[in-house]
């Protein structure tokens, strides 16, 4: 399974302006006090998964099983067909943080495999090969980025119907950790499936926090050569990420997921930096057996 590359949070629904003036601001300082999903384990689904750049449109599809393991779940993705690709099995906090994972490539091999791989394993079965094999994967950040879009983001102490909260937290922008804002909120009942419910999150860089912190590195490398870094060094910079997700209000499981990310950066005038991407996850559970 080849994964799309994440510098990841998604073009996502945007909540309509009329749901906006009427969201209610609940407004924390700290990070929401975290709290248990509550899927129902063990559970399966289906998984389509949609990306778009500037470059490239992509699809893909894999099933997804989660199980209980002790005090966390493990969720382990499959690509569709089965037989060659990545396979992920990650181990997910009850809060919905990444505790650990692992990523596996899988082969084929064929009758022309050569002769001593053939005396160690059966011609028709896949090879395992640990993914750490494969130089251009992140497969740590696409861990992370799956945990956080599909469970992490939803796990904190929920909101009622037309609330939102804010607080603090941090964006990557070219390697770079800078300060950040995010808003979560509830925008009631989804247009798109009954039943559910429609919930964002968007999150965006601190303008001044986030140019100081950006330029930190330059000024000491200046400073380093006995230069000062100019004021106008950083013409530009911006990031958002921003999430849709339209699932069930009490499972907390989704059906679906759309996650957009745009960056720019602009030094003394030049464009250094500029992306937008866009994947959707559509979800098919499957009946608990």
């Amino acid at each position: 399974m080849r994964w799309s590359p994440m510098v990841f949070c998604f073009a996502c629904a945007v909540p309509a302006t009329q749901d906006v003036d009427r969201l209610r601001l609940v407004t924390d300082r700290s990070m929401a006090a975290d709290h248990e999903f509550p899927w129902p384990l063990p559970c399966e689904a289906t998984v389509r998964e949609t990306f778009a750049s500037e470059w490239a449109t992509h699809e893909r599809h894999y099933e997804v099983r989660a199980t209980r393991e002790g005090d966390a779940m493990r969720v382990s993705i499959l690509p569709q067909p089965r037989g060659q690709g990545t396979e992920l099995s990650l181990l997910v906090s009850a809060s919905g943080k990444l505790l650990d994972y692992n990523a596996w490539l899988w082969l084929e091999v064929g009758g022309n495999a050569p002769a001593r791989a053939l005396r160690k394993i059966e011609a028709t079965r896949p090879v395992r090969v640990p993914a750490s094999a494969i130089p251009d994967a992140d497969h740590t950040k696409i861990a992370e980025d799956v945990c956080c879009t599909w469970i992490g983001a939803w796990t904190c102490a929920p909101l009622a119907a037309w609330q939102r909260r804010v607080h603090a937290t941090t964006l990557q922008v070219d390697a770079l950790i800078l300060p950040a804002m995010c808003v979560t909120a509830n925008h009631g009942p989804a247009r798109e499936r009954r039943g559910a419910v429609h919930l964002s999150s968007t999150t965006e860089l601190r303008p001044d926090a986030a140019r100081e912190s950006y330029m930190a590195p330059f000024a000491r490398n200046f400073a380093r050569m006995h230069r000062k870094l100019p004021e106008d060094f950083v013409s530009e910079l911006r990031a958002t990420e921003k999430l849709d997700f339209v699932g069930d209000d009490r499972l907390r499981r989704p059906f679906s997921i759309v996650r957009e990310r745009t960056t720019l950066v602009r030094l003394q005038g030049e464009t250094v930096t500029q992306t937008s991407q866009t994947w959707r996850y559509d979800f098919t559970w499957k009946q608990s057996r």
